[in-house]
C-alpha cells in the first residue's frame, strides 16, 4: 500500500511538472496546461492530494472569493451572456490554479518548488529557443511563431509571450551566481536566450517589465546577501557587471541587423494607435461611475467597441469599485507574503515571485493580464510556506 501511494504521489507530481513545462503551448484553447490542471484538481480532490492549512489560507482564499461574488453580480443583466459565461469561467479556471498550486505545496511541500522552477525554466527556454529561430527564419513555418513582424513563438500575443519569460531569466541571475562553475554556462546561456526572446518580442510593457523585475530582485537579493558583507559587494557587482556587458553586447548584436533595428526604431516610438488606447481607458473609468457593480465579465469590448488594454481598467470597467478594491487588496496581501516568507526563509523563490508579480503589476497598466496563466502561477507561490505542511 505504501509502495502505490508512493508511486501515485510520484505521477501526481509529473502531471504537475507537466503542467508548469507545458504552459509555453498557449496557441490552441484549451491549451495542454488548461487540461492538465483541470486533471490535476479532480484527481486531487478524489485522492487527497491536495492539503490547505486553513489558519494561513482563510483570508485570502475569502479575499478571493468576494472577488468572485464581484464577478457574479456584474453578471446580471449583460448583453452578451455567452461572452460574459465563457470570459467568467476562464477567470474563475485561473483562480482555481491558484487553489491548486498551494494545495499541492500543502501536501508535498519544497519538492513543489523545484519542479516548478524545472519546469517553468524548459518552458521559457523551449519558447525563447522557437521565437528567436523563427523571427531569423531558420526553422520550417517560421511564419507561424511571428506576429506583426514580432516573435511569439506557440503565443498568440507577443505582449504575452514576452513576459512569460521574465521569472525565469531571475531565476537564471540568481543560479549564475549560485552554481557551480559548470552549471553556470548553462544558466547564462539561459540568460541570454531568455533576454534575446523579450527583446525580438518588441512589446513595450514587457521591455519596462524586464527592467523592473530584475531591478527589484536585484535590489531585494542584496539587501539580503548585505547581511554577509563582502559577498554582496563582490557578487552583486560580478552580476550586474556580467549582466550590463552581455545585454549590451546582445543589443548591439541585434541593432546591427537593419531589420530588428528599424522595428526597434519603430517601438520606441508613439504608436498611432496608442492614443486610441488611451481614449478608451478614460472612456471606460468615465463609465464606472455610471456602472458601479461593473458591465460583467468580458463585456468592455463590446461597450466600449475597443479592448481596455489595462488590468486595471478591465477590472474595473467589468467588476466595478468593490472588484478593483477587493483584487487589489488580494495583490497588495501576496506581496507582503511574499517578502516576508523570504525575510523568514532566505528562499530566492519569495523573492522571485516578488519581484515578478511587481513587474507585472506595471506591466498591466498598458496590458490586460487577468488571464495570463503564468501570473496566477506566480501570485500562488508566495503562499507557500513551511510551517503549512504538515506530517504524511
Amino acid at each position: 500500500m505504501k509502495e502505490n501511494l508512493l508511486y501515485y504521489d510520484k505521477i501526481f507530481l509529473f502531471l504537475m511538472g507537466l503542467a508548469v513545462t507545458s504552459s509555453c503551448i498557449v496557441i490552441v484553447e484549451p491549451a495542454p496546461y488548461d487540461i492538465i490542471i483541470v486533471m490535476i484538481f479532480g484527481l486531487g480532490m478524489a485522492f487527497g492530494r491536495l492539503k490547505f492549512n486553513k489558519s494561513q489560507l482563510e483570508t485570502p482564499f475569502f479575499v478571493v472569493a468576494v472577488f468572485i461574488v464581484c464577478n457574479l453580480i456584474s453578471m446580471f443583466g449583460i448583453g452578451h451572456v455567452g461572452r460574459g459565461v465563457s470570459y467568467f469561467l476562464v477567470t474563475f479556471y485561473l483562480i482555481l490554479s491558484w487553489v491548486v498550486f498551494i494545495g499541492i505545496y500543502g501536501k508535498y511541500g519544497e519538492v513543489t518548488k523545484k519542479i516548478i522552477m524545472l519546469g517553468y525554466t524548459i518552458a521559457v527556454f523551449f519558447s525563447a529557443v522557437i521565437g528567436i529561430l523563427a523571427y531569423f527564419h531558420v526553422i520550417p513555418f517560421y511564419e507561424h511563431f511571428i506576429k506583426f513582424g514580432r516573435s511569439v513563438a506557440l503565443f498568440k500575443d507577443p505582449n504575452v509571450f514576452g513576459p512569460f519569460l521574465i521569472p525565469v531569466i531571475l531565476y537564471a541571475v540568481y543560479n549564475i551566481i549560485c552554481k557551480v562553475k559548470m552549471q553556470r554556462y548553462i544558466w547564462v546561456c539561459v540568460y541570454i536566450i531568455g533576454t534575446l526572446g523579450v527583446l525580438l518580442s518588441f512589446s513595450r510593457a514587457a521591455w519596462i517589465n524586464y527592467a523592473i523585475s530584475l531591478s527589484i530582485f536585484l535590489l531585494i537579493w542584496g539587501i539580503r546577501l548585505n547581511k554577509e558583507g563582502i559577498v554582496f559587494k563582490k557578487s552583486i557587482f560580478k552580476v550586474i557587471t556580467g549582466m550590463t556587458i552581455t545585454f549590451v553586447t546582445v543589443i548591439y548584436i541585434a541593432l546591427s541587423m537593419e531589420d530588428v533595428s528599424n522595428l526597434f526604431i519603430e517601438r520606441f516610438s508613439y504608436q498611432h494607435y496608442d492614443n486610441e488606447r488611451f481614449d478608451v481607458q478614460e472612456m471606460a473609468l468615465a463609465n464606472s461611475l455610471k456602472y458601479p457593480l461593473g458591465v460583467g465579465p468580458g463585456q468592455s469590448e463590446f461597450v466600449l467597441d475597443y479592448a481596455t488594454h489595462s488590468l486595471y481598467v478591465r477590472i474595473l470597467s467589468e467588476n466595478g469599485i468593490i472588484g478593483i478594491l477587493v483584487f487589489m487588496i488580494f495583490i497588495i496581501m501576496t506581496l507582503y507574503r511574499a517578502i516576508k516568507s523570504y525575510s523568514k526563509t532566505e528562499d530566492i523563490i519569495y523573492a522571485l515571485a516578488f519581484a515578478a508579480i511587481i513587474g507585472i503589476m506595471v506591466n498591466s497598466i498598458t496590458i490586460d493580464s487577468i488571464h495570463w496563466r503564468h501570473f496566477w502561477l506566480l501570485l500562488a507561490i508566495p503562499w507557500f510556506s513551511k510551517n503549512e505542511v504538515k506530517d504524511r
